[in-house]
């Protein structure tokens, strides 16, 4: 299940480059997509904290998982690429990218294999890589000012 988190994140860059042909988002959501990934790998060494069914006992598990449980990796990987890709759609299809990331949250809470605050921090941390992402590729979005090109400084400044 771990590397339906990395191979679909891939599969999603891989889609974005296709569709939009813009080198910059493709590369902020794969750099957003792994950052994510491999923090959440990272925050879970840290932590250590099982799976709902070590806490529990009356955890139904509909999946088959091993290892420890916070922060979620696909929370973190979905809500990364929701924040890198959302704000380059167009607007009615924005609420779109952060329903299918809530979907895969909760589908990680029904699955029986995360506890809601796994899956919350895997949201806050996949945030965070996409934000950062996105601003250190210069796309800017709602309420993000663009990261401005050593070119546009020299032009300003000659001015």
């Amino acid at each position: 299940m771990q590397s339906g988190s990395l191979v679909g994140s891939l599969v999603v860059v891989g889609a974005t480059a296709l569709a939009s042909r813009d080198t910059r988002l493709s590369l902020a959501a794969l750099v957003a997509s792994q950052g994510a990934y491999w923090s959440s790998k990272g925050v879970k060494g840290l932590v250590s904290r099982g799976r709902p069914s070590a806490f529990l006992a009356d955890v139904h598990v509909r999946e088959k998982v091993g290892g420890l449980g916070y922060a979620s990796g696909h929370a973190a990987v979905a809500f990364a690429l929701a924040a890198v890709l959302a704000p380059s759609l167009p607007a009615r299809w924005r609420p779109v990218a952060f329903g299918v990331a809530i979907v895969v949250a909760f589908a990680r809470i029904y699955g029986g294999v995360h506890l809601p605050l796994d899956v919350v921090g895997g949201t806050g941390l996949g945030l965070l890589c996409g934000v950062f992402s996105r601003w250190a590729f210069g796309l800017g979005g709602e309420g993000l000012p663009p990261r401005v090109s050593r070119r546009a400084k020299g032009a300003a400044r000659a001015k």
